[in-house]
């Protein structure tokens, strides 16, 4: 439906331009169909991140997508990154600093320690060092294939990178406090609505917070009860 929606913007500066009589669209609307992104549980990230393997391309595969759980890069940018798009922020912590594929917006993400931890680990990778970029490379198809693998071994269901990406913003950020606002900006998202994909993640946190709140509420009943 996206793909429809950009090609028929080419529909109407083609009427504009009168090169085509009539709009093909006219009587076309689109459908959209909600679905629910995967993410990973705290569980499932853990048992990916401790797996060991004596295969050098599956233990690259699991450090790039641990990489991309803990700081929301998706894989076509991760293999764009090179020592240079490590820079300090205000804070002085590293921060990377990267141009996304599709976006003309940049993207600014502050480097959690697990994530720091394996830039560190490839830091003298050779294979990086020959490419010049901040890990080694992987095929896609490559990738793929270490992540059904991977899941096996780890007893996962489904398995695919772009499940990184999403439990960077659920398990990772929005379950931990993280503002969905903050979230928008870290993922160069232009405004509010590109994010509602994370709504289940924040109804689950809304549900947490007022649980916790209805705790508070019922302990300060029972003190007053105590005063009276």
């Amino acid at each position: 439906m996206k793909h429809i929606e950009r090609f028929r913007k080419m529909i109407t500066m083609a009427l504009e331009m009168e090169w085509i009589e009539r709009d093909p669209f006219v009587k076309f609307k689109p459908k959209y169909i909600k679905t629910d992104r995967e993410n990973l549980s705290e569980d499932e990230l853990q048992r990916i991140g401790a797996l060991s393997s004596p295969s050098e391309h599956l233990t690259l595969t699991r450090d790039l997508f641990v990489f991309s759980c803990y700081s929301g890069i998706a894989f076509s940018n991760i293999l764009l990154l090179t020592k240079e798009s490590i820079s300090p922020g205000e804070d002085r912590k590293p921060w990377i600093v990267i141009n996304p594929k599709m976006s003309l917006n940049p993207v600014e993400v502050p480097l959690l320690p697990k994530a720091i931890e394996i830039i560190v680990k490839y830091k003298n990778s050779i294979a990086a060092e020959i490419n010049q970029s901040l890990f080694p490379k992987i095929s896609n198809a490559k990738m793929n294939s270490c992540l059904k693998e991977i899941a096996h071994l780890c007893k996962i269901q489904k398995l695919s990178f772009a499940m990184g990406r999403e439990t960077f913003a659920t398990t990772v950020a929005l379950t931990h406090g993280v503002p969905i606002e903050t979230l928008i900006k870290l993922f160069g998202y232009s405004k509010i609505a590109s994010s509602k994909i994370y709504e289940k993640a924040w109804e689950k946190k809304i549900g947490e917070e007022m649980g916790r709140l209805s705790i508070r509420l019922k302990l300060l009943k029972e003190l007053k009860k105590q005063k009276n």
